[in-house]
């Protein structure tokens, strides 16, 4: 009978458990793989047989693998609870009695061992396992225990492990969702602050300061909104993920630095935009110089903003996904662009209260009105000239004069050079009006102070030219004037009035008196009024004058004239290599106003490297007189001219200069059109830029071209740019 029919068990404390254990152990070894053999044998027709052993054979294993105590509690059927209780069936009682009862059920279960095989090598559904794994176990100190609980141990570390990423998965999943979410959101959010932002230059043109202000604080909060968005914990587990997350990373970066671009430079300059919409910064003739330097310490502090913010931007890599990558690009072009322009009014600003007469330093400045019917290289004839006093921000304006009430010199004096002598004749050091035909302002305008001061005594700390077009264009802002004799001068029509018609319309007599009023009358109009008009609309108007080079300055002061440079109204011819700009300059000798039907082009082409590196441009510059001979017979003359040379009255006389870049090189010029003998193009060098001039006659309806090369050196960076002296031909209606 099998142990594991018994009902009953007997009683013992467990005291030998432990050596019971081991002899089971000893006593159920098999001898010889033979006698299992046999065993299997003599069996292997009784199923029942077969499957009798083998389920004994497995409690045995599961005895064995439980420990000393547990063992002897299956074998006998004993717990700690019973383990006192007499068996009446056995009457055991004592320790020795317990062992002789466990080896007698011992050797019961030894007499069926034969039976048990262990053929460990063959595949059988009944393979019950021998003692010698559990004997060998034993020698090295370890048991089943052990190696069946690290098996448990490391299938419980990849369950969890497999549990832990199951979760990250489903956190990343989620974590999608939440930021695809937050794109779409962020999309849209973006497209709205697109049009708030935009809305800002028509609240600063209408003047409406507190409307700057809502929507600055409006596109604050909602910057804010989405770095809160895009700092949370799904945006950065996003950032985790190979490949997309960099672009979300990216994202991340360029909204936190709109959020300061927002809040440290937007906020703040609107606030300055405000003040000075609503402050009127110039008012009763008066600048108001506090407010001024308010604003200039305001824009002082936001360039370092945009700096860094611009460097930020400009490290990250590029983006993956392709409309990310085109957003970051228009916000780098736009904080270039925006950087460039607050470069350029940090510059002067800082300068500006001292220009302005700060601290009872009053500046005395020429204005020059110089007019484009009559062209001269700089842009026209300083037909009418006056001062402009500033002291403590109060403006005053001297009497304006026309400059052929200054005197003639019968020598050249005022240091003109011999270069200056040969290519743009003794008059420039002569004549006040043609001072200007030398086309860098800064020298022409030294030159025009020296010989005012000469005669007219004072001091004087610079020059400022602004010509018809200009004044145009700010009358637009401020209104128009109208003169004694009626005529009336506006945004509308000033420049054609200046250029042309006041002379055709005007007694000879009449026509100087009434251009030194408009231009008194103009000038008083637009400080009397400038700190009504829009800043912004302001600003446009002078940036495209600066552009056109149709407002120009030159200060004395060597920093102010520095910061002007900088600002690129100096008018001065470019030094920079990298840089490099051809100047077509065309100043007007028939002595007349056929300037008005002139129309200038110059057109650069394509460009090819040279083995040295230099770079070779194409170049083709045309001038044309618009004048057609049925119309000429009603056009005063006045404005024909009275050169001696003319052919007919069609005909107008200019002389035209080509300056090469610094360091470059004019080549292979043609030109198709007349001059008078000697007259031609010819070879000089000015401030180390090679020239090229001559003096040409274009008849009415005509052509003169010229065809050149130009060659820049291998130091320029940037393609070939042009300088050109500005004309009336947008105004007056010529192509």
């Amino acid at each position: 009978m099998s142990i594991f029919s018994l009902g009953h068990a007997p009683r013992f404390d467990g005291t030998d458990a432990s050596d019971s254990l081991s002899q089971a152990k000893s006593t159920l070894s098999p001898s010889s793989t033979e006698e299992f053999t046999r065993a299997y044998a003599e069996g292997s027709n009784n199923p029942q047989r077969i499957k009798r052993l083998n389920r004994n054979q497995n409690n045995l294993r599961s005895i064995t693998n439980k420990g000393p105590v547990k063992a002897t509690e299956q074998i006998t059927g004993s717990t700690p609870a019973t383990r006192r209780s007499y068996s009446p069936q056995l009457g055991i009682g004592s320790g020795r009695q317990q062992r002789t009862a466990v080896n007698t059920r011992i050797g019961r279960i030894n007499s069926h061992q034969p039976h048990i095989h262990t053929w460990q090598n063959q595949v059988s559904p009944y393979r019950p396992c021998t003692w010698k794994t559990n004997v060998a176990a034993e020698k090295h100190g370890s048991s089943y225990s052990d190696s069946s609980w690290r098996k448990r141990r490391k299938r419980l570390i990849t369950r969890i492990i497999g549990c832990l990423i199951v979760i990250l998965l489903a956190f990343g999943g989620f974590c999608a969702i939440i930021v695809f979410r937050d794109a779409k959101d962020i999309t849209a959010q973006s497209q709205n602050m697109i049009a708030e932002a935009k809305s800002i230059a028509d609240k600063a043109k209408d003047k409406d300061s507190d409307g700057i202000n809502s929507i600055a604080s409006s596109l604050a909060a909602q910057i804010s909104d989405l770095k809160s968005k895009t700092n949370g914990i799904s945006w950065q587990v996003a950032t985790l993920v190979p490949v997309i997350g960099q672009d979300i990373q990216s994202a991340r970066t360029v909204v936190t630095e709109m959020d300061n671009l927002c809040q440290y430079a937007l906020v703040p300059a609107c606030d300055a935009l405000a003040q000075m919409q609503s402050g009127n910064l110039i008012k009763d003739e008066t600048i108001d110089l506090a407010s001024l330097q308010s604003i200039s310490s305001t824009l002082g502090q936001i360039s370092p903003i945009l700096q860094n913010s611009s460097k930020q931007l400009n490290s990250l890599p590029k983006a993956h996904i392709g409309k990310l990558n085109e957003a970051i690009g228009k916000i780098k072009d736009l904080l270039s662009g925006a950087n460039s322009a607050l470069d350029q009014v940090n510059d002067v600003a800082p300068l500006l209260p001292q220009m302005f007469g700060a601290n009872a330093q009053p500046r005395t400045y020429l204005i020059v009105a110089q007019n484009n019917a009559e062209l001269r290289s700089t842009g026209g004839f300083p037909g009418t000239i006056g001062t402009l006093t500033l002291s403590d921000g109060k403006i005053a304006l001297g009497k304006f004069t026309e400059a052929h009430d200054l005197k003639w010199y019968d020598q050249p004096g005022f240091d003109v050079t011999d270069e200056e002598r040969i290519i743009f004749g003794d008059r420039v050091g002569k004549v006040p009006a043609d001072t200007d035909f030398i086309p860098d302002f800064s020298r022409a305008s030294y030159l025009l102070s020296e010989m005012w001061k000469d005669q007219k005594g004072g001091r004087i700390d610079g020059v400022i030219a602004i010509d018809p077009v200009f004044l145009q264009r700010l009358l637009a802002l401020t209104g128009g004037i109208t003169a004694s004799n009626g005529m009336v001068v506006d945004g509308d029509n000033a420049a054609r009035v200046l250029m042309h018609d006041g002379y055709q319309k005007l007694p000879t007599k009449a026509k100087d008196l009434f251009f030194a009023e408009v231009a008194g009358l103009a000038f008083q109009k637009i400080m009397g009024n400038i700190g009504e008009v829009s800043k912004i609309k302001l600003s446009e108007t002078i940036l495209q004058a600066i552009k056109e080079h149709r407002f120009q300055a030159w200060m004395v002061n060597p920093d102010e004239q520095n910061a002007i440079v900088k600002m690129g109204c100096s008018g001065t011819l470019s030094a920079d290599k990298a840089a490099p700009k051809l100047g077509v300059f065309v100043a007007d000798d028939t002595s007349s106003k056929m300037s008005w039907y002139l129309s200038l082009k110059t057109e650069i082409g394509q460009a090819s490297k040279n083995q040295d590196g230099s770079t070779t441009y194409s170049v083709k510059t045309t001038i044309k007189n618009n004048l057609k001979h049925k119309d000429a017979t009603g056009v005063v003359k006045y404005i024909t001219g009275g050169n001696v040379t003319k052919r007919d009255v069609t005909d107008m006389v200019n002389k035209v200069y080509f300056f090469a870049p610094s360091g470059g090189l004019i080549s292979d010029l043609k030109q198709d059109g007349f001059s008078q003998q000697g007259l031609g193009p010819a070879l000089a060098n000015y401030m180390d830029h090679q020239v090229i001039y001559s003096t040409i006659q274009t008849l009415g309806d005509s052509v003169t071209t010229y065809t050149y090369k130009v060659t820049v050196t291998s130091d320029a960076a940037q393609p070939l740019d042009l300088e050109t002296t500005p004309t009336a031909q947008d105004v007056a209606g010529w192509k």
